[in-house]
């Protein structure tokens, strides 16, 4: 291409680059997308879909009443924020997903469910991915991932079994409570007002 004709192409890149962001926000919000969100929408449990770049792409109401309860989670430039302890495993579980669906497709079935943890709460969050074979065909389409939210418990009749079956003191129970709720060791210790050695 001589210097013209490649002038003429990066005055029309701008246009380009644009016309693509329409038509990805197009399929994004397609009907057959409205639908979906009208039945995610009746759930009672907690559920946001997002990109794979962390962009929130809908929430049900019960994720609205969710962030509305637990501010150690809110929605920031229409990304989801979390702990800052959380965040940037997330995000590696976020780029992992993507790897898989865009370089290495034979390892799709690998792309289980994830469970996270979300510090200083009792909230276990699930990362479930939702890729067709179509969208992991072309390019330019991110899929997108399912975060379902629920609150992690012990039941106090596990406590006590556990208690008994293994002779444990109630300080001992309350230790375990905290590994099951999946707390750092440094939070377990100013909870529990111990020291670590």
């Amino acid at each position: 291409l001589n210097a013209t004709e490649l002038q003429f192409l990066q005055k029309l890149l701008p246009h380009l680059t644009r016309i693509t962001i329409a038509n990805r926000n197009l399929y994004e919000f397609s009907l057959m997308n409205i639908v979906g969100y009208n039945l995610i929408d009746q759930l009672p449990q907690a559920v946001m879909l997002l990109n794979l770049a962390g962009q929130v792409i809908h929430l049900n109401i019960a994720a609205k009443k969710m962030l509305m309860a637990y501010s150690i989670l809110y929605i920031e430039d229409n990304k989801l924020v979390l702990p800052m302890e959380d965040q940037g495993i997330f995000l590696k579980y976020l780029y992992k997903i993507e790897e898989i669906i865009r370089y290495k497709n034979e390892n799709f079935d690998q792309l289980s469910q994830i469970q996270l943890a979300i510090s200083h709460s009792n909230l276990q969050c699930s990362i479930s991915p939702l890729a067709s074979e179509k969208e992991m065909s072309v390019f330019g389409i991110r899929p997108l991932v399912m975060l379902t939210f629920e609150q992690r418990q012990l039941a106090k009749s596990n406590l006590q079994y556990i208690q008994q079956r293994y002779h444990l003191t109630p300080r001992e129970v309350e230790l375990c409570s905290h590994f099951v709720k999946a707390e750092k060791l440094d939070q377990i210790a100013e909870k529990m007002g111990l020291t670590r050695s």
